[in-house]
């Protein structure tokens, strides 16, 4: 009776908005006779939550349907995702009203035509959607390897941004709700979770892209308190019904705030500013298009939603190329790192290499000083008896000239044995036998060990062939010997003694050295291999660093320590060769 009285307005051809609220609209319109094609009606703003179809001709009701979000698709007499009716066949002109319920801003478009026509409008909207879904999730998973990889957080915040990006797209186009079968109520819960987790993400994503925490407290403050108001804003104001609160915040706060933000970073010359400036106006772009479209403000146009997936794109393309450059930022950092990491390791080795060389120094010193006095006993007992006797014996002389002659002998080994010892420090791997080399060792330790009253017994019960530098493993072994004998310097024991074992089993060469000096006072004892971790003053702490690199990195082995109620207890294990 209304609409026959001319109580309603006519409508112009382009999408008005209703407004926001709570109240139910009615339209109607009518159709010239159509006695042969069978035409649809289709309503393109996908967020109405109830529309009821009256067909009337004339006075009389002749046709009754619903559809929309709350309606499950199996009980819509067309059974299609859309927001669709069937246009009755007659040869009379037929009043179609609808009476539409929507809590949405509503904007009214219709589209006529017939199913083929709105099918194929309706694949140019998923399409693209579908390609972009595709290519979202494809990102998501390269961003979450390399926040594994590299432990960056910005990496992990943008594949948390994407899936945001992700399940809001799903959810403006409807997909959540079919899928779920989800009341009116539910869809407009995952929406406002969806647009908060969008925006509370990229706020994140923007702190540890741009590096706000070395440029700006107060932005990094300020955006960390944006983060909070919109988590628990939106849905404060969605429980109060305030729809238009989010869709203005969404629209204009939150992307003048982000762009204000990249501003700053620009005029403060921060790293991947520009770029990220860039790829942000075309995403807020594409969403203010989006939002101004959902409130009215413009004519909904058939892929008014592909606004969202042009901006994400243009946005995607930009956030990738800046992580693209950040990683590679973040390989030179590591690579300058770890060289110089290299280069104080190589330093640290070096000087350890000097400090073996002082007291290999120390050692030849060891080892000259009671031949000297040998020969010097000889020469005198030589020049005592000439001066004092008066005759001469022939054979004494000879005698103490011959011992003199096995002093010097035994001086030239031992200058040939260090000789050897410091020479060969860099010589190319090779074979040898590990108790040779220990025999080698002690012979060269013997004097030194034997002036301060040290005993080493040497046991080996099996011949092992290893593969490396032998000068390195007598560095090594030299070491923990000379570490004990400081030991033993300091702590005064009756019976100073250093054993030797050397085992092998399974391919494995065990050498154990035990000492009775004490035991090692720093906690926990692994700590003694450590770089410049010592317990004694004057010591450079970087000899049992060395054994350790030694041991696992040029003859990839094992080395542990403990103690035991008299002194240390060491167990390097190598492997051996047939």
């Amino acid at each position: 009776m209304l609409l026959r009285y001319g109580t309603y307005r006519s409508l112009p051809n382009e999408a008005i908005s209703f407004g926001a609220d709570d109240a139910t609209y009615w339209v109607a319109f009518s159709l010239a006779p159509n006695p042969s094609q069978r035409f649809y009606v289709e309503f393109l703003y996908d967020q109405l939550s109830r529309v009821e179809s009256f067909v009337y001709d004339d006075d009389r009701l002749v046709h009754t349907s619903i559809n929309g979000n709350t309606v499950p698709i199996e009980q819509r007499e067309v059974q299609h995702p859309s927001t669709r009716f069937v246009l009755l066949s007659s040869e009379t002109t037929l009043t179609y009203l609808f009476k539409i319920n929507s809590h949405r801003p509503l904007i009214l478009a219709l589209h006529v035509g017939t199913q083929a026509e709105l099918d194929y409008q309706t694949y140019q909207n998923v399409l693209p959607i579908i390609f972009f879904l595709g290519g979202v999730i494809l990102v998501f998973f390269v961003n979450l390897m390399l926040f594994y990889e590299f432990k960056m957080k910005a990496y992990g915040y943008y594949a948390l941004y994407l899936m945001s990006v992700c399940f809001f797209v799903l959810c403006v186009n409807n997909f959540c709700v079919y899928a779920l079968h989800a009341s009116e109520s539910l869809d407009q819960w995952l929406k406002t979770l969806s647009i908060t987790g969008v925006y509370v993400s990229m706020l994140l994503f923007t702190i540890h892209v741009l590096d706000l925490r070395r440029f700006s407290l107060f932005w990094l403050k300020s955006t960390y308190l944006f983060c909070c108001a919109v988590a628990l804003l939106f849905p404060l104001l969605l429980a109060y019904r305030m729809l238009f609160a989010i869709f203005a915040t969404s629209a204009l706060i939150l992307p003048l705030y982000t762009l204000l933000i990249a501003f700053f970073a620009v005029l403060k010359r921060m790293q991947f500013s520009v770029l990220y400036t860039i790829g942000l106006f075309g995403f807020h772009a594409g969403m203010l298009v989006y939002w101004l479209t959902q409130m009215g403000f413009i004519p909904l146009f058939p892929l008014a939603k592909t606004s969202i997936i042009v901006g994400s794109f243009w946005e995607m393309i930009f956030f990738i190329w800046i992580l693209v450059l950040k990683s590679k930022q973040t390989q030179r950092q590591y690579h300058h790192a770890l060289m110089r990491i290299r280069e104080k390791e190589q330093e640290q080795l070096n000087n350890a290499k000097f400090i073996s060389i002082g007291r290999t120094i120390g050692n030849v010193t060891h080892q000259w000083r009671q031949p000297l006095n040998a020969l010097g006993a000889v020469l005198t007992h030589v020049k005592a008896s000439l001066l004092l006797h008066n005759t001469v014996r022939k054979q004494p002389i000879l005698d103490s000239i011959d011992t003199s002659f096995e002093i010097l002998q035994h001086l030239s080994e031992t200058i040939d044995t260090f000789y050897r010892f410091l020479l060969k420090a860099k010589s190319n791997d090779q074979t040898f036998c590990v108790s040779k080399q220990m025999e080698i060792l002690l012979h060269m330790l013997s004097f030194s060990f034997k002036n301060l009253g040290i005993e080493i017994q040497l046991r080996i019960q099996s011949d092992a062939i290893l593969l490396g530098n032998a000068n390195e493993f007598m560095q090594a072994i030299l070491n923990i010997l000379q570490n004990a004998k400081d030991q033993f310097e300091i702590v005064r024991v009756p019976h100073p003694l250093i054993r030797i074992v050397v085992k092998q089993r399974c391919c494995r060469c065990r050498i154990v050295i035990i000492d009775n000096a004490g035991g090692i006072r720093i906690r926990p004892i692994e700590r003694i291999f450590l770089p410049h971790v010592c317990a004694k003053a004057d010591n450079s702490g970087i000899g049992l660093f060395l054994v350790k690199e030694i041991v696992e990195k040029r003859f990839h082995g094992t080395i542990s320590v403990r103690n035991y109620p008299k002194g240390a207890l060491f167990i390097i294990r190598l492997p051996t060769i047939e």
